[in-house]
């Protein structure tokens, strides 16, 4: 089940199987959606006696059995929102989800597991089999933010436009809960209706990010090894498995490569959008309004341009305008840089996916080779 699937069910109130598996690791997003379904299913009167929150790291698995064995005489279902079940020892894990399993009958009553970790989640599925259901919470991908925040933005009763959500990312990045707050309060100050507007986001909205994936991209791209470094530091220090981390560095550095690929293959097409980018690029770091509105008539040139590419390069490259200022960074690399990586890239590639004993200092060792040359290991 996915996860628009999942709420439609629970605005129609009509939740098919009684286990949940939260996966993924976008802890905002898993929050949310069990609010949604207490919201949804739980009468506020019935709050207190129906939804239980059970961290398995300091809760003994006998209090959900409990639970499970009282009795409300409401008619709300009870909802059970289980944490740190992963973190059980395999002693104890293992016949607890037994016992559940065997279990015939949880009428009016509904388990979310909350877990990132495959393992579990694999373990889950075989002892509950088809009565579980999993949903995978993830980020929207770059290209995808600007939807999104458009959605979230709808659903608070507001319209923002492509520009504000720009405006809105640049000053939150992409902490996701961070961005529904703002919205929130933005949508409020427009009122039912309104129209959010980049003046106000600049106006209202602080600075407000933290470190992301998007940021270690950037300073990748910048081939600033000091802050990649700190910024994967702190990636790992929020819970991001490294794979996961090092997955978009290796998709970001093959669309540069295509982009100067396609620029020696097509220098047609490429090479005016490259001067741009170049433009784009002298512009980094730089937030005052000439700058901006510099930036955003490059971006607007760019999208001219690509609208009379073949699609399927016009989508595979330059997506979205948003796409145009991440690529602006492939430019600090020649193509002869990253043919010379490419054979030591793939090598790292699989490496990692073959998981190398230390992960972290695997990735460390990476981001350096990768961003400052002189470090890179000879291929072979």
């Amino acid at each position: 089940m996915d996860v628009a699937s999942l709420e439609a069910a629970i605005k129609a109130r009509a939740l098919p199987k009684p286990f949940y598996l939260f996966a993924g690791n976008e802890e905002f997003l898993k929050e949310r959606t069990f609010e949604r379904m207490v919201a949804a299913l739980v009468a506020p009167e019935d709050l207190a006696d129906n939804v239980h929150r059970l961290d398995f790291a300091g809760t003994p698995v006998d209090d959900l059995f409990a639970g499970l064995g009282s009795f409300t005489f409401n008619e709300s279902p009870r909802l059970f929102l289980l944490t740190n079940v992963d973190a059980l020892p395999a002693s104890q894990r293992g016949p607890f989800l037994d016992r559940i399993a065997a279990t015939g009958s949880f009428d009016r009553s509904f388990l979310v597991f909350v877990s990132g970790e495959a393992g579990f989640a694999a373990e889950l599925g075989r002892k509950l089999g088809p009565r579980c259901e999993r949903i995978d919470f993830w980020a929207p991908f770059e290209n995808q933010m600007v939807a999104w925040i458009q959605k979230e933005a709808r659903e608070a009763g507001a319209a923002i436009g492509a520009d504000a959500a720009e405006e809105l990312l640049d000053k939150t990045g992409h902490d996701l809960r961070l961005i529904v707050q703002e919205l929130g309060k933005l949508a409020i100050q427009v009122g039912k209706g309104g129209t959010i507007s980049p003046a106000l986001v600049e106006a209202a909205v602080g600075y407000l990010r933290q470190d992301s994936i998007f940021d270690l991209l950037e300073a990748v791209g910048m081939r600033d090894s000091g802050r990649a470094l700190r910024i994967a530091e702190n990636l790992l220090h929020q819970g991001q498995p490294p794979l996961r981390i090092w997955g978009p560095v290796v998709g970001t550095l093959r669309e540069y490569r295509l982009l100067h690929d396609l620029a020696v293959d097509r220098p047609d097409l490429l090479q005016p959008v490259i001067e741009r980018l170049r433009g784009i690029l002298r512009l980094h770091g730089r937030s005052d309004y000439k700058s901006n509105t510099e930036r955003k008539n490059l971006t607007d040139q760019i999208q001219q341009q690509v609208a009379a590419w073949p699609p399927v390069l016009a989508s595979g490259l330059l997506a979205n305008p948003r796409k145009a200022r991440s690529l602006a960074h492939a430019i600090n690399y020649t193509r002869r840089d990253l043919l010379d990586l490419w054979p030591r890239l793939i090598e790292m590639d699989a490496a990692f996916k073959s998981s190398p004993t230390n992960e972290v200092l695997f990735l460390q060792k990476c981001l350096l080779e990768i961003v400052s040359p002189t470090l890179r290991e000879p291929a072979g």
